[in-house]
């Protein structure tokens, strides 16, 4: 989005006053609010256009602007928070911008194969009242505005938040293969996390099992069988010792990491020095 084009959206002229803004904006909005048989994406581009442009801060023509009268007014009374800006990093949840953040649970099997979800993105729409510019900032967007939380504008009315209304829309969204790492939307974060059952865990991208076994069976082998999240049945035949933690790889792309369960009859110190037998 620039100027150009977000004049086109609100048509405007190239003199156009900030009150020729608001004005654009609530006739086009209401105009073609979907609420109203409007044209959702037309809508959206309106609201974003007017994002923009308050954003920017283009609707105040330099020529009308004292800057004796924004220090005065502005800046020095506000001094205390524009420090704060400086000293850490703002919120991501802004009146023109927030991130909405969502968990998704994955089986075994998805995250071996990847899959598709259905998840609700979040997004915001203008309310349709009238804002009004905010009396400590004077509409200008100070980040450290507490009145206004940097939008320049302020709550008109008892149901929106400085102007606008969050919605959401169901979406899908493809899940790669084989990871755990988030997913970052328009103004919403998908998290990712292997569902906690079944001795199923993710490290540095790849499936392991916790595979339990006797300590007799680790000394003396075993032959046992293993169902992986595909159903197939896997054999897994030792004739050596096995020490705590060696691993065995599937066809599956599944790792199995065998844990020593050691009798409870045995004494904890005599436990501790098998452990650091290195067979």
């Amino acid at each position: 989005m620039n100027l150009e084009s977000a004049k086109e959206i609100l048509e405007l002229n190239d003199n156009f006053t900030p009150e020729q803004v608001k004005q654009n904006y609530h006739r086009l909005s209401l105009k073609h609010h979907p609420d109203k048989g409007g044209n959702s994406d037309n809508f959206i581009k309106i609201t974003k256009a007017y994002e923009f442009i308050t954003q920017e801060k283009v609707t105040r023509p330099a020529n009308v602007i004292n800057l004796n009268e924004i220090f005065r007014n502005i800046i020095k009374p506000n001094l205390h928070h524009i420090n704060k800006v400086f000293q850490k990093p703002t919120s991501t949840t802004t009146f023109f911008g927030f991130k909405k953040e969502i968990i998704i649970t994955l089986t075994p099997k998805e995250f071996l194969e990847g899959c598709t979800k259905e998840i609700d993105q979040y997004f915001k729409l203008a309310c349709g009242c009238e804002p009004l510019f905010c009396h400590r900032c004077r509409g200008f967007s100070l980040n450290g505005c507490e009145d206004c939380m940097g939008s320049g504008i302020i709550q008109n009315c008892g149901e929106c938040k400085n102007g606008f209304i969050t919605h959401s829309r169901k979406i899908n969204i493809n899940i790669p293969k084989n990871s755990l790492k988030s997913i970052f939307l328009e103004n919403t974060i998908v998290n990712l996390k292997l569902e906690n059952e079944n001795n199923y865990f993710v490290k540095n991208d790849k499936l392991y099992y916790n595979y339990n076994i006797s300590l007799k069976e680790s000394l003396i082998g075993f032959s046992k069988t293993f169902k992986d999240p595909f159903d197939f049945e896997h054999t897994i035949t030792s004739t050596s010792i096995i020490k705590q933690n060696d691993g065995y790889s599937l066809p599956s792309k599944i790792i199995l990491l065998f844990n020593v369960i050691y009798p409870k009859k045995l004494n904890k110190s005599v436990i501790a020095q098998l452990k650091k037998i290195d067979f």
